[in-house]
This record gives structure tokens, sequence and C-alpha cells, in this order.
């Protein structure tokens, strides 16, 4: 196999509607892993709701927070808001958007204006009105999408360092224009010491675009969102309940 990095992301991709890996898809990875290739995860979670996928799939490193947090071992890099444009975005909505779902990522860990259950990509929050914003790294907002006149008043209020994309259709994610999925794999990369060509690329939702478009090899998920598939110079077989990125790799090494 030619490549020496996978990044792939998790819901929809690699991960099964029920949020499992099955024991083909690991034993793929892990003969990936053996023959020398770095496994990484890249997700639009928050670090501490990867952990556990991370662990079980014996990632050897993580981006997450769509790029605002890569990790590898005891190594960390990490992209945040400018603290100021960060506090005054989340003001700006809550006066903007007062009935608005919100949920701010702050230092790993997670504050929401509203309770909330079954959500597995949100772990342990805190619910909280921000009157008082805790101190911290902000890495990102997340804003629940609602009528088009709240996005366009969305719009306005995100800060020129800052820029937004639409996951699954429903959620708006606000991050640093630093903090992409892309960025993030290529500070691994780095870390590493592996170069743009040698990374293969997974996803299927529009914050996955950059590293389909970027990497080596981006591969969408024949399952992924319109926007992706048009973009796409390659695609899965089989969807994420298929083992679509397993059965992919496999055939790569087949091949290569």
């Amino acid at each position: 196999m030619k490549y020496k990095m996978i990044a792939t992301d998790l819901d929809r991709t690699l991960l099964r509607s029920d949020k499992t890996v099955s024991e083909y898809t690991l034993d793929v990875l892990s003969r990936c892993q053996e023959a020398g290739v770095k496994v990484a995860i890249a997700s639009a979670r928050n670090y501490t709701a990867v952990v556990s996928t991370a662990e079980m799939i014996h990632s050897d490193g993580i981006v997450s927070g769509n790029g605002a947090v890569m990790r590898v071992g005891d190594w960390e890099y990490v992209v945040p808001m400018d603290r100021k444009e960060g506090e005054k975005l989340i003001r700006d909505l809550r006066t903007a958007l007062p009935d608005t779902k919100i949920i701010a990522i702050i230092s790993e860990t997670v504050y929401s204006t509203f309770e909330y259950h079954n959500y597995h990509w949100i772990v342990d929050p805190i619910v909280t009105d921000f009157s008082v914003i805790p101190e911290g790294n902000i890495t990102k907002v997340t804003v629940w999408q609602g009528s088009e006149e709240d996005d366009r008043r969305l719009q306005k209020i995100i800060p020129e360092s800052c820029y937004a994309t639409l996951a699954v259709g429903a959620l708006w994610q606000i991050m640093d224009k630093r903090a992409t999925k892309w960025q993030g794999i290529c500070a691994l990369a780095e870390h590493w010491g592996i170069n743009r060509e040698e990374i293969i690329c997974f996803g299927d939702d529009i914050d996955d675009i950059c590293m389909i478009e970027e990497g080596g090899h981006g591969v969408a998920m024949i399952n992924s969102m319109p926007a992706v598939l048009e973009i796409a110079e390659h695609l899965t077989e089989f969807n994420n309940d298929e083992d679509g990125v397993a059965k992919y790799l496999e055939k790569i090494m087949e091949t290569t």
C-alpha cells in the first residue's frame, strides 16, 4: 500500500448507524497499521467525544472539533478562536437568536443552552445561559439551524476570523478559519513526516470536502451528502453500514 496515512471521518463514514465498528473493519485497519500506515480520526466531534472510538480502533492520532484540537499521545496542537471574538460571538448569538439552541466547546468542556439526551457526540454537558462565559480556549460554537432568516442573521454575526459549515443539514458549526479537518490532518502528517500525496481521506459531509479535495487520495462515501458526491473523484462501493471504508482500503491494499 503506497499510502502512509489514513484519515477518516466517523459518523456515516467509518461508524455504522449504531455507532459501532465491525470486526472486519477493525481487522483491515489493523493490517494497514501493521504495514506501517498511520490511522487517524478526523471528526467534527470534540475531543472527549472521540476518545472512546479512538481507543476502539487503536487510532494513531486524532483530529477533533473540525481541526481545532489535534492529539498524538502527549503531543497536542490547538487552534482556538480569538478569545474576545469568541465571547462576542456567543453573546451576539444569544441576543440575535434567543430561542436557538447553542453549544460552545471551551477547553474541551461542553456548555449548552439546553438539556438534551441521546446525542452521541456530546459528553458531560453543562447547561448555561452564557451570562458568564467560562475561561479557556473557545474551539467551536454550534448552532441548531433555524429559519432562513435565522441563518442570514447568523452569517452577519460570525467574525471575519471564523467560518461556518453546515453539518447533516441541521447544525451550523463555527470555528476559527485555521481550524479545518484538512489543516488538522496536515498538522498530524507533519508531526509524522508524511507528505500530502501519501494521505488517503474518507468522508461524507460538507466539512469533509476540504480533505477529500486536498488529500492525496480523497474518497467520498456512497452515502455522502449531495454536495460531497458532486466534487468526489473517488467513491466507496458500499455505505457505512456495509464497511465501505474497510472494503475500499482492502481493495487498495491488493492493487498497490
